[in-house]
């Protein structure tokens, strides 16, 4: 039996390998949500329609097996109004396929569209001592120490005397607010969930004010004037699951709310911006390949860090990330995203951790040269492939060994001083350089 994945990859090598390119102007392999093919052909002007269309049944037959559905949409010239919007939508949401001018592409998903889209643009310039840098901090497994290390970035930018904005987007395990918890008697009530899900309904009388906290400890952030403002997930209360429930991650790129604003999620950021003024905006991912995982890792954030563990299972993930980052950037004539690379949880053994280090490296090496770096001569600002030892390039990772003391602290306050340890610093100081 053919597997999907098969049937995709043999239709459409079917298509580039044929002569029925010669009689096309263009033609469509639309692929539906149940995993189905069907083809939309809009023939050359001197073809034959139906020696078109029976071509393409006879090829996807072959190639598609079981998912063919047998249909083919012809474009003859003037058809019926419904017929031409139904063309129009498809010509305009399919994609070219690489590398190939008449074959275009058209997926329906019933999700991760966000794993997909490099449309999205940041939502405002990067402008050093200007506009605040946003940054994702992203894994593919938990329990990598993420969080943690978000937090010790926040908490030394803190004690630098800097406004640091804190967002929990981890809203299927939301976590931060236990991290930096409300001032004493303060519960959270609102919060990510809340916004996302009411903004689009009420546009800007949304009251983004109540959203979020500071913490301001001065055990965690100093006596230099800085501030750590958490904009928590929401309340993890009896309702929390009814309001996660309508959350529609499809739409959160793409869904304009009427009023200029972009995507529920620009206005969110363009928001905090606005009422906070933060320095910097750190923004904790969700883990694996959830929705908001692909959305932290769209043009919506400035750098992006990654979280690996040496094992077999950490990089098949993670690789992803990369991809998504780089090559299919790049394949669609992008820029690669930048990223900040970092070995978690290496073992606090000398002898053990040099040899991870090593291994963790040439690892990093060999996936960023197949599927981040660009090894043409790229626009100014690509990355071509360095040396593995460049240490200051995306694949040379961060190294943060593995603290009992700091994975067993009860508060923040016990810890931060912890947090602000070597490791830690030479990650703050590689992903937000001073």
């Amino acid at each position: 039996m053919k597997h999907f994945h098969e049937a995709l990859r043999d239709s459409l090598a079917s298509l580039k390998g044929s002569d029925l390119l010669a009689q096309v102007e263009k033609v469509c392999l639309i692929v539906d949500l149940e995993g189905r093919f069907r083809a939309l052909v809009k023939p050359d002007t001197h073809a034959d329609s139906e020696s078109v269309r029976s071509v393409v049944d006879q090829k996807m037959k072959i190639a598609a097996e079981q998912f063919w559905t047998g249909e083919v949409w012809v474009e003859i010239d003037k058809p019926a109004p419904a017929d031409q919007a139904v063309f129009n939508a498809v010509w305009t949401e399919a994609v070219p396929e690489v590398g190939e001018a008449k074959i275009f592409v058209l997926h329906r998903r019933v999700s991760k569209d966000s794993w997909f889209d490099q449309a999205a643009d940041v939502p405002w310039p990067l402008v050093e001592g200007k506009t605040p840098p946003v940054l994702s901090f992203y894994s593919y497994k938990g329990g990598v120490g993420r969080s943690t290390a978000l937090a010790s970035v926040a908490i030394q930018h803190a004690r630098k005397g800097k406004r640091v904005l804190v967002i929990d987007f981890d809203l299927e395990a939301p976590g931060l607010a236990s991290i930096f918890p409300p001032p004493e008697g303060a519960e959270v009530e609102i919060g990510v969930v809340d916004y996302l899900l009411e903004r689009p309904v009420v546009g800007n009388s949304f009251p983004f004010n109540e959203l979020s906290y500071i913490h301001d400890t001065p055990a965690v952030i100093g006596d230099k004037g800085g501030a750590i403002h958490i904009i928590p997930a929401g309340a993890v209360d009896s309702d929390y699951l009814e309001k996660l429930a309508r959350i529609n991650y499809q739409r959160l790129l793409s869904y304009g709310d009427g009023d200029g604003e972009g995507s529920p999620l620009h206005a969110f950021l363009k928001d905090a911006k606005k009422q906070i003024s933060p320095d910097v905006i750190l923004i904790d991912s969700r883990a694996g390949l959830h929705d908001l995982g692909g959305l932290a890792l769209s043009s919506l954030v400035h750098r992006h860090v990654l979280f690996g563990l040496d094992s077999e299972q950490s990089w098949r993930g993670i690789r992803l990330a990369i991809r998504h980052l780089g090559a299919d950037r790049v394949l669609q004539g992008l820029k690669q995203q930048e990223c900040v690379l970092v070995q978690s949880m290496a073992s606090p053994k000398q002898e053990i951790r040099e040899a991870s280090i090593q291994r963790f490296l040439e690892r990093s090496y060999e996936v960023f040269t197949s599927d981040f770096y660009d090894p043409s001569e790229g626009p100014e600002g690509d990355y071509p492939v360095p040396d593995l030892m460049a240490s200051s390039e995306p694949h040379n990772p961060v190294v943060i060994k593995h603290s009992e003391e700091i994975m067993g602290y009860n508060s923040v306050d016990e810890a931060a001083d912890a947090l602000c340890s070597s490791d830690f610093v030479a990650l703050a100081e590689r992903i937000l350089p001073t």
